[in-house]
């Protein structure tokens, strides 16, 4: 991941291709955080460029790459807050359009694996939305409660508390599923 921080610290230093970097680093995963608030993907796309322009206009300096992250997630979110605003009504996004196909010739294990992410993908998409956004912050995402906090502009506390309700909540959602065995996860 630290090659997009570094990348961006490069543009800031006059290399102007090195934002390339960057723009790979962060783009899959801030599109996938934006789309999580406007069920969009096309919407999703146009604002993901808006957080990257805002990053080419503000030349932000930023001390570690945390702290840069932070300020992705939390522009990323604010923008698709603000889109929300503006586009009172907006449809579902059926993630199966996504998916790609299973090969035939993809082993045992790969088929269980991607099973088990999709089924994970769909309870975690039941989660109320600040228990959802909390899980991927921290779990996925691998922010720090306190840069969680700041995203979604809450207390460390707060984001314990919607942690151990978001695990309580996806252990049910999953128990529900068949899914007892929680190590497998």
């Amino acid at each position: 991941m630290e090659n997009g921080f570094l990348g961006y610290n490069r543009f800031l230093e006059g290399e102007i291709n090195a934002f390339g970097d960057t723009v790979s680093e962060y783009a899959d995963r801030l599109l996938y955080y934006i789309c999580t608030y406007t069920k969009n993907p096309t919407a999703a796309e146009d604002l993901m460029e808006d957080v990257f322009a805002e990053l080419i206009v503000r030349k932000k300096f930023f001390d570690t790459e945390n702290a840069f992250r932070a300020y992705l997630y939390k522009t990323a979110r604010n923008k698709a807050l603000n889109y929300i605003k503006k586009n009172a009504r907006y449809t579902d996004w059926d993630d199966t359009g996504q998916q790609q196909e299973p090969d035939e010739q993809l082993l045992d294990e790969q088929m269980i694996s991607r099973e088990r992410k999709e089924l994970l993908h769909t309870c975690m998409a039941e989660l109320k939305d600040d228990y959802r956004e909390a899980v991927y912050l921290v779990y996925f995402e691998q922010l720090s409660y306190e840069q969680a906090a700041k995203v979604m502009k809450k207390s460390k506390k707060q984001i314990d508390n919607l942690l151990v309700r978001a695990k309580a909540a996806l252990k049910t959602r999953l128990e529900r599923e068949g899914i007892t065995n929680l190590a497998d996860f």
